[in-house]
């Protein structure tokens, strides 16, 4: 998940998606860019998930990341 200023007192409306770059190092002479989903949420958080004025938005599973991957 990720954390993110939740301001004063506003409902704050998200989509938050994870990409996984498939170029692999590769140069596209095309200039496309390839990109996998690994993770999607979406919802709404309001002063009371607010911690310090941070919210944290937490994905539905775990998603395991590693370093040039």
């Amino acid at each position: 998940g990720v954390t993110v200023y939740g301001g004063v007192g506003n409902e704050l409306h998200y989509e938050l998606e994870l990409l996984d770059d498939q170029n692999c190092g590769i140069v596209d002479p095309s200039h496309t860019q390839r990109w996998k989903t690994l993770a999607i949420v979406r919802g709404t958080s309001g002063p009371e998930d607010c911690y310090g004025d941070v919210a944290e938005i937490k994905f539905e599973r775990a998603v395991p990341i590693k370093e040039n991957v």
